[in-house]
This record gives C-alpha cells, sequence and structure tokens, in this order.
C-alpha cells in the first residue's frame, strides 16, 4: 500500500516538473505581441533583430534606433501597430523587419517632397 502511494506521488512530482518546464519554455518562446509603449516595443526589437548572429540585422536596428528622435508620436503608434501585424503573420527578424525598418529610414530621411528616386 505504502508503495503504491510513493508511485502515486512519484507520478505527480514528475508531471509537476514537466509542465513548470514546458510553462517556463513557453514563456521563453517566440514574441507575440509588441508592447504599445516606445521604449518598451524597442527593447522587444532590440531582442528580437538581435537574437541571431547576423551583423546586418545588428547594423540595421541600430541605424533605426539613432533615428528615431526624428519621428512623432503617431509615427511611433503606426510603426508598433504595422510590426505586430508583421508577428501575426510569422514574419521573420531577416529579412521582413529588416526591410522594414530600412524603408522607414530611408523614407526618415528625404524630405517631405524631395525626390526619392
Amino acid at each position: 500500500m505504502a508503495n503504491a502511494t510513493f508511485k502515486k506521488g512519484l507520478i505527480l512530482f514528475v508531471l509537476t516538473l514537466v509542465f513548470s518546464f514546458s510553462t517556463c519554455a513557453q514563456k521563453k518562446g517566440k514574441l507575440k505581441e509588441f508592447s504599445k509603449e516606445f521604449p518598451i516595443y524597442l527593447a522587444e526589437l532590440s531582442e528580437l533583430m538581435m537574437a541571431s548572429d547576423n551583423s546586418d540585422l545588428k547594423t540595421v536596428f541600430n541605424s533605426f534606433s539613432k533615428n528615431l528622435s526624428e519621428l512623432t508620436a503617431e509615427e511611433k503608434e503606426i510603426i508598433i501597430l504595422i510590426s505586430n501585424k508583421m508577428l501575426d503573420k510569422r514574419m521573420r527578424a531577416n529579412p521582413h523587419f529588416s526591410n522594414v525598418l530600412s524603408t522607414l529610414m530611408n523614407v526618415n530621411n528625404h524630405t517631405k517632397g524631395e525626390s526619392m528616386l
């Protein structure tokens, strides 16, 4: 009888460990949604872009983060909205986020009305 109780307790303990490890793994998993607050968004975007050892991704993110002072609050909200839609579509840091950030920087570097050709 004591042996059966011990086995049930051991099984319960092992199941508890398995479920706790699986929930920890899910928390560290892929980003589901960016924060609506821009400083937190930047930290999350940095994590996404710096996750690999791709130096091009790091360069694009660093260039983007240096040009943030020129963005309005409305533009920042739109960038977060677009980024969340990209996450919903399961787009990756390379090439998707990298291309979007590069495009945003290129557009932002040109004054309004100036030809981009």
